[in-house]
């Protein structure tokens, strides 16, 4: 699990697990996004972090999560934060 840096949309569809994990730094909530959410196609070269996510609550400001192994998934959804983990905990 990491953070999206220079990721493209094409990069996550071509990975092992194409989920884009998505946490808002205002309120807790958590996403898993597909593919197919994000109308992703094998040539897109759209930068993930560029990609205009909105939260429920209404805030644009969200981390983006690379998922890298298939039981990552619920691993981020029950709270892991890989900014926390490496002691980049800004924003929150």
């Amino acid at each position: 699990m990491r953070l999206v840096d220079q990721d493209t949309v094409s990069a996550l569809i071509r990975s092992i697990v194409p989920l884009l994990g998505v946490s808002c730094r205002r309120c807790p909530h958590r996403a898993l996004l597909s593919t197919a959410q994000l109308e992703a196609h094998e040539n897109d070269r759209r930068q993930l972090s560029r990609l205009p996510l909105l939260c429920r609550c209404g805030s644009k400001d969200v981390l983006r999560v690379l998922l890298d192994t298939p039981d990552e998934p619920q691993v981020f959804l029950a709270g892991h934060d890989p900014a926390a983990a490496r002691g980049q905990r800004s924003g929150f």
